[in-house]
């Protein structure tokens, strides 16, 4: 399928009003292009902890507000990094630094927030229907809406619609192997940063927010089953589950497929690690703009992306000095591993992963 290059002028239309298609949604309109948003009044955003990386801090600058204001309207916390628990010899933080990367921002790299899902989405939310140049559909999508001469945003998470209409293909990760994420949330207690923590059969994350704490228990049903999941997060928190989300970590062979551009989990995901998502979701619609007429360089761009983020996330699993069937499962991939860090710490990563990443492996994993 060719793809329809995206003039100035064309209409713009976002399908999925969770994270991904809030902040898709901004920066269209913030750069002038006529956006319509399909949003079902009665769809329920998960009620999740969402863990940022400091890229994102450059919205509060666009919503004209301080970061304080955004993180207490997204009852949230300011975070200054990713703590590891468990997985090498001594537990470890990762923290953001200015690093020279094709995705760099204006904006000040040394914090992020933790963010509430569905308050951040009523932030912008509330940004975007001010402008003239946006436009809500109050009801859900279906392909009846879909036109040759539009250019669609698929950011519809697992379901895809789009993606799976236009024939978005991806590949499944052969190392990553959670699948399930058990979610609940306790008592507030303020920490400066996510914590994540091995477990029998994967790792938690605890992400502070203002009025909760959230938690995820991130695991392989390869290794245990569903129900021993949720006992030992039980026993690990003194919580109940109360949801269990199901994922698979894939990468898109092309974002940009036709007129579709699929944002979010419906181009791809890589597990929870390192709070990703919503940087991938931001790089792909900025990028978006910048390269409007160049699909097949923006393509490649976004590949690359994915790419060194998987790269980053596999040698993390692959260095693990944890015990447990699990986690041995992990050490076939060591080889590998050591030579990836090797070569990017020294050289980095293109996208997002640059050497003070990979720098931050060969100190705290070898």
């Amino acid at each position: 399928m060719t793809n329809t290059i995206f003039d100035v002028g064309t209409t713009v239309q976002v399908v999925g009003n969770g994270v991904a298609g809030w902040i898709s949604s901004l920066y269209l309109v913030e750069n002038g292009e006529q956006v319509v948003m399909y949003n079902n009044p009665n769809t329920t955003i998960r009620r999740i902890g969402e863990s940022t990386i400091p890229v994102i801090n450059e919205i509060s600058q666009i919503l004209g507000i301080t970061d304080q204001e955004l993180v207490d309207r997204s009852n949230g916390y300011f975070k200054y990094g990713n703590v590891f628990e468990g997985w090498g010899r001594d537990n470890w933080m990762y923290y953001a630094a200015n690093e020279d990367n094709n995705l760099a921002t204006k904006q000040r790299q040394t914090f992020s927030y933790h963010i509430d899902a569905p308050k951040f989405c009523e932030l912008l939310k509330e940004h975007c229907v001010s402008k003239p140049n946006f436009k809500i559909i109050p009801r859900d999508f279906t392909l009846e809406d879909y036109n040759d001469t539009d250019i669609f945003i698929d950011a519809t998470g697992e379901s895809g619609i789009l993606s799976k209409h236009v024939g978005v293909k991806h590949i499944e990760s052969d190392v990553l192997i959670n699948d399930h994420a058990i979610v609940a949330n306790g008592e507030p207690r303020y920490e400066p940063f996510t914590r994540a923590q091995t477990m029998d059969a994967g790792w938690m994350w605890s992400i502070s927010l203002q009025s909760r704490m959230s938690y995820g228990y991130v695991f392989s049903s390869k290794f245990i089953s569903i129900e021993d999941a949720k006992k030992e997060f039980t026993e690990k928190t003194g919580l109940e589950a109360e949801n269990v989300i199901k994922f698979k970590s894939r990468i898109p062979v092309e974002q940009w497929v036709g007129n579709v551009v699929a944002v979010g989990i419906s181009a791809g995901f890589i597990e929870p690690l390192n709070a990703t998502a919503n940087f991938i979701a931001q790089a792909s619609i900025k990028q978006l703009i910048a390269l409007r007429h160049k699909p097949k360089v923006y393509n490649r761009l976004m590949s690359k992306v994915y790419e060194g983020i998987h790269k980053w996330v596999n040698a993390l699993y692959g260095t693990n000095s944890a015990k447990g069937p699990y986690w041995d499962h992990f050490k076939q991939y060591k080889e590998q591993s050591l030579a990836d860090i090797k070569q990017y710490s020294k050289h980095g990563h293109q996208g997002l992963m640059s050497k003070h990443s990979w720098n931050l492996l060969k100190e705290n994993m070898l």
